[in-house]
């Protein structure tokens, strides 16, 4: 888990983005992956950890939950490989289905890495129902370009610290 949140802060930044705090995946691996019910995998390069993916597996499913990588070794393609080694892992333990998760209309790359495996995309609809004022609200939760401009030049440690402070669910 400590390699692919390394990883992950750095994706995040490139995006734009704080990073989900480290609680939150200790929690991720406490109730899900330690129960048998996920798993972690990791390309390395020279003993370098590059990419890396966490899976989550229910009854005959899997859902591909979060990726991260090193963009110095993009050139190399290790999120292929480590959904191929996935893929291959899952089907060798009779799995059925494997579900790429969702993905914003705006994050074009992903799209592309995910259609390249001959995934079929669907509209995904989410409402928020705020239960104090009894009403839905507006998804205000997109980051302004002017944060992800920021964001993504804070260093990590400093993002670290944001996404502690800003993180409505930690775990």
């Amino acid at each position: 888990m400590n390699e692919f949140y390394r990883l992950n802060c750095m994706t995040r930044k490139k995006h734009g983005l704080p990073p989900q705090p480290y609680y939150f995946f200790k929690q991720v691996f406490k109730h899900v992956l330690s129960k048998d019910q996920g798993s972690i995998v990791l390309a390395s390069y020279y003993g370098k950890i590059i990419s890396a993916a966490v899976y989550f597996h229910f009854g005959e499913k899997v859902i591909y939950k979060y990726g991260a990588s090193d963009t110095f070794f993009q050139h190399l393609r290790a999120n292929n490989l480590v959904m191929w080694e996935a893929i291959k892992w899952y089907n060798s333990q009779a799995y059925k289905t494997l579900c790429f998760g969702r993905t914003s209309p705006k994050n074009e790359g992903l799209i592309q890495f995910k259609a390249g495996w001959g995934t079929e995309g669907s509209i995904l609809k989410y409402y928020k129902f705020a239960l104090d004022r009894n009403t839905f609200q507006k998804d205000d939760s997109e980051v302004s370009n002017a944060l992800k401009a920021l964001f993504k030049h804070m260093p990590i440690p400093l993002l670290k610290i944001v996404s502690f402070f800003s993180y409505k669910h930690i775990g």
